[in-house]
């Protein structure tokens, strides 16, 4: 009987490993951080709500930089740069977020591997699919839904930049905190930079999902 016992036992484990069953730990924990979240994004709603005529409206705008050169602002501040003449617009009826990524790209001067990304894929994506197509051009890359802002802290401090979702089913370019402003590269008005109060960008961010993209290296495909 204490060997069938034995046995039943080992089976029982053999399937739950099998079937992936977290651990009531595990559950636990899962549990406490989707409840973070979920609160950060009711928290994010009610600011929107409280403050609905800000939504879509930057703080200010500054010019773009001069052409084909980099702008002594972003460097004063350390912001991420991106040339006026290598900023992506959005193209092929919607395709914000390849030229997102493509102007965080052109930060590190990797004007060939934006224009392969831009070149190769167009359309809606979302981050699932996103990382999928970095992962098959073999780039190193840092994704979160979760609405962290620690990752958009190193971005800036880095000066790399980011892609996020922001504004209604839109993705822009992050390109760091400057005095207490977030500084964005819209893809469908690239010859401003908008700025946006951090606590109200970080709302509308994590309200929009908290999806952030940002390329740690850029190799040079095959091309």
């Amino acid at each position: 009987m204490k060997s069938l016992l034995i046995v039943i036992a080992v089976a029982v484990g053999i399937v739950i490993a099998a079937t992936g069953c977290e651990s009531p730990r595990d559950i636990a924990k899962r549990k406490a951080k989707e409840a973070a979240v979920k609160l950060l994004r009711e928290r994010a709603k009610k600011l929107l709500r409280e403050q609905p005529a800000k939504q879509l409206q930057p703080a200010f705008v500054t010019p773009a930089c001069t052409p084909g050169g980099h702008c002594p602002h972003c460097q004063l501040y350390g912001l991420a740069d991106v040339p006026q003449n290598r900023r992506h617009h959005n193209y092929g009826g919607g395709s914000c977020v390849f030229a997102g990524i493509a102007n965080v790209m052109e930060v590190f001067g990797r004007s060939d591997a934006a224009d392969y990304l831009t070149h190769r894929y167009s359309g809606g994506e979302y981050a699932g699919g996103l990382n999928a197509k970095l992962d098959e051009l073999g780039w190193d890359y840092v994704t979160i839904t979760n609405g962290d802002e620690r990752v958009l802290d190193w971005c800036d401090r880095t000066g790399r930049g980011a892609g996020v979702t922001f504004k209604a089913n839109h993705f822009c370019s992050f390109l760091g905190w400057e005095n207490g402003y977030a500084v964005i590269l819209d893809s469908n008005h690239t010859d401003v930079y908008e700025f946006y109060p951090r606590e109200e960008f970080l709302a509308r961010w994590r309200s929009y999902g908290g999806w952030a993209t940002a390329i740690v290296a850029t190799p040079l495909p095959n091309l």
